[in-house]
């Protein structure tokens, strides 16, 4: 078997066994409902056009999966590259979720409950993610 078809299969292995996954499902599904009412919400999208853009994003991180699934990438440079992934949901958390919930807090209670809910919303992605192994 020449090595690009072995390396099909086991990518396509992979590919099921990640998707397979009960925890996969319990780690995106609120990242999914954020994004959707976001775009429809503050974006103002109509709900088949927040829909489609959601669809289209997690689309491209199949094929972003794929494509570093299948080249000869290295421990430290996957490690960067989620490292990287992950910055961007705490920089959006932070600079766009926590600054509009900050307008709309009254009193010092209000930011505490900010606050709280953040650490709360990372403290659950956390123990999610004890047990996921990516390298």
């Amino acid at each position: 078997m020449r090595l690009e078809a072995r390396k099909s299969i086991e990518l396509l292995r992979i590919l099921r066994l990640t998707l397979n996954r009960r925890q996969h499902t319990v780690h995106q599904l609120p990242q999914e409902v954020a994004d959707f009412y976001l775009l429809t919400s503050y974006g103002a999208l109509p709900i088949w056009k927040a829909l489609l853009l959601n669809f289209l994003t997690g689309t491209s991180v199949i094929i972003g999966c794929i494509i570093v699934l299948s080249c000869d990438v290295s421990d430290v440079a996957l490690g960067v590259l989620l490292a990287m992934g992950g910055g961007i949901y705490v920089q959006i958390a932070c600079c766009e979720g926590m600054s509009r919930a900050s307008r709309l807090a009254n009193s010092m209670q209000d930011r505490l409950v900010i606050v709280f809910s953040f650490t709360f919303a990372a403290v659950i992605v956390g123990l999610v993610l004890l047990n996921h192994e990516h390298c």
